[in-house]
Parts: C-alpha cells; sequence; structure tokens
C-alpha cells in the first residue's frame, strides 16, 4: 500500500506543478515530512509573530483542514484587522493562529494560489506563510522549514500507510531549514542520531526548539490567581502525551484526561461530560487550538473553571541561524 501512495503522491506532483505560479512577494513554507503532529502551527506562529513584529503585513495561508463548513472559494479567517469567520468555516489551526497573531492576514482554501490572488488584491501584503506547505505544488516559495518531532521523527521510515512518512526522507533535500521541536522530552543522545539522519539528506542548518508553557487563562479571557495544584485535561490534538507532560512540568496533579484524535469536532456532550462532578477549586485545562472549538459549548459561569495553556516554540539551539534565513529570505525576494 506504500506503494500505492507513493505513486500517487508523484503524480499528484507532477501535474500541480506543471502550473505552480511565483508569486510577487516573498513566500515562506512551514510543514513537515511525517503525517502527525510536529510542532507546525506552534512555529507558523512564531514566525508570524515574528515578521509582525519587524513591521511586516503577515498573510498566512492555510487550506483549513477538517472545516466543518466546506466553501469552494477561499475564506477570510481574518483581515488583520479582526476575525472574519467562524471555527467552522476555518477550521481550528487557522483560527488559532489567527487569534495568536491579531495584525496577520490568516485566509484558508484549498487553492493556495487563489487565496494568494485575493490577498494581492485587497490587501498590502509584504510576505505570505504557507501553513503545511512542504507537500503543496501550486506555489513557489522562496524558503522551505520542515519542521520534526524529536518524540518520534521519522516513524518506522516507510511511507503512509505502513509508517508515517509522507515523502521519503531523500526530499529533505528541498528543505532550507530544519527545525526539531520538542527537543527538551528527549535526551541528548537521541537528538544527534536524528541531526545524522537529517544530515544523510539535506544539507540544511538544522535549530533546536523546546516547547514551553507559557502560562494558563481562563476562557472568559482572565488570569487565575495561582497556580492550579491538580486538574483534568481536555485535549484533541496529534501529541496528546505531550500536552500532558507539559501540564505536569509545571508541577499540576494530572487527576484525568480525556483524549481525542486531531482535528476532533467537540460537541456539548463532551464538554459537559469533562465538567460534571469537578472537585472544588479542579479546573479543566485546555490547549490553545482546543479553546477555539469548546468555547462555544462552556455555560457563562463555568468559564472560570476552564484554563488553556498557551505553549510558545523557543529555540535552545540555532536561534540566531533561524533568524538569519528568515531575513535574508524576506530581503532577497
Amino acid at each position: 500500500m506504500s506503494g500505492v501512495y507513493a505513486f500517487f503522491a508523484r503524480i499528484d506532483r507532477k501535474i500541480k506543478s506543471k502550473n505552480a505560479v511565483k508569486l510577487a512577494k516573498p513566500v515562506i513554507s512551514v510543514g513537515n515530512i511525517t503525517w502527525g503532529g510536529t510542532g507546525k502551527t506552534p512555529v507558523v506562529i512564531k514566525l508570524a509573530r515574528l515578521l509582525s513584529g519587524a513591521g511586516k503585513k503577515v498573510c498566512v495561508l492555510s487550506r483549513g483542514y477538517k472545516r466543518k463548513i466546506s466553501s469552494r472559494g477561499p475564506v477570510v479567517v481574518s483581515d488583520g484587522a479582526g476575525i472574519l469567520s467562524s471555527v467552522e468555516e476555518s477550521g481550528d489551526e487557522p483560527m488559532l493562529i489567527a487569534r495568536s497573531v491579531p495584525g496577520a492576514i490568516v485566509i484558508c482554501g484549498k487553492d493556495r494560489g487563489e487565496s494568494a490572488a485575493l490577498a494581492l488584491k485587497n490587501y498590502n501584503v509584504d510576505v505570505f506563510i504557507l501553513d503545511d506547505g512542504f507537500q503543496h505544488w501550486k506555489v513557489l516559495r522562496d524558503l522551505d522549514i520542515v519542521c520534526v518531532n524529536a518524540k518520534n521523527p521519522f516513524g518506522n521510515g516507510c511511507l503512509i500507510p505502513a509508517g508515517i512518512l509522507r515523502e521519503p526522507l531523500s526530499e529533505l533535500k528541498r528543505a532550507g531549514l530544519i527545525v526539531i521541536n520538542n527537543t527538551n522530552f528527549v535526551r541528548a543522545s537521541e537528538l544527534e542520531a536524528i541531526e545524522r539522519e537529517i544530515a544523510a539528506h539535506c544539507a540544511a542548518p538544522v535549530v533546536r526548539s523546546a516547547l514551553k508553557a507559557e502560562y494558563f487563562a481562563r476562557l472568559d479571557g482572565s488570569l487565575p490567581d495561582a497556580r492550579p495544584k491538580a486538574a483534568v485535561l481536555m485535549s484533541a490534538i496529534a501529541n496528546n502525551d505531550l500536552f500532558k507532560a507539559s501540564v505536569e512540568s509545571l508541577g499540576v496533579k494530572v487527576l484525568k484526561h480525556y483524549q481525542y484524535r486531531d482535528h476532533f469536532k467537540y460537541s456539548e456532550a463532551e464538554v459537559s461530560n469533562a465538567l460534571s462532578g469537578l472537585p472544588d477549586g479542579v479546573p479543566v485545562i485546555v490547549t490553545a487550538k482546543d479553546a477555539v472549538k469548546i468555547s462555544r459549548y462552556v455555560p457563562k459561569d463555568s468559564l472560570s473553571r476552564v484554563l488553556l495553556l498557551d505553549n510558545t516554540v523557543e529555540f535552545n539551539h540555532g536561534e540566531q541561524v533561524w533568524l538569519s534565513k528568515i531575513r535574508e529570505t524576506v530581503r532577497s525576494s
């Protein structure tokens, strides 16, 4: 089956690459070579914040994976001044990006060339970020950033469905920068082995990052007076175990963890189940990605009992390389 997947992936690339468009502004792609969570979205957010902070008008182009309400054309999630769509129209990750980087334009749609044309026509865009763009062939880019999960970098080395690789590792040669995420959860010897494997397939510089738990915030926007001593967790992300580890690293005892698959569509039932029977002083903690999906189902009198944990990417090796690559790409394109 992996051979069948590889065959059709090559055909898809060949067809779509023929008419790939070169945009009038710099394009930076953030993607991965594996299926599942690699910390891509936090890297997109960090990149968008970096560029916005430098005075650039950023436009993030996303497919909007598993949107509940499908649209034939592009959907403007944010115009840089405010949120213009619902999470059902945009998908959870584009909405999270839009809320995390208020000044950025965020557009989702299957055809990112069409989304880019819309952005160039209506907004004064300085730079584009392709969210999950490593296997997107319709838009040419000036820099490909590939994220690797240190906890499970390449699985068993096989392509989908036998493994988690979306492409052979040899295709890392297209990358201009590799970001190894979640390095705070593995040993130094494991990181060195990952870097050797990467070096066997590409010459791109490698930077390391750790997942840093920044703060807890209530769904009503307020901050708790103190960090909770114990909590119930609820998450629907690719790496639920890493979320639990992040919470525990802050000294919070996890009483129970309701885990769902990535991009799971919550209903009132799951939220009600997590909130029911909570001991006094014990909150439900969710990820920022889950918070955008569940807030509509949380009763007003329970908003203060739901906390979101905001995680960010913090470079612990090679940050200057990251900064130089970004500046060089934006300046020279």
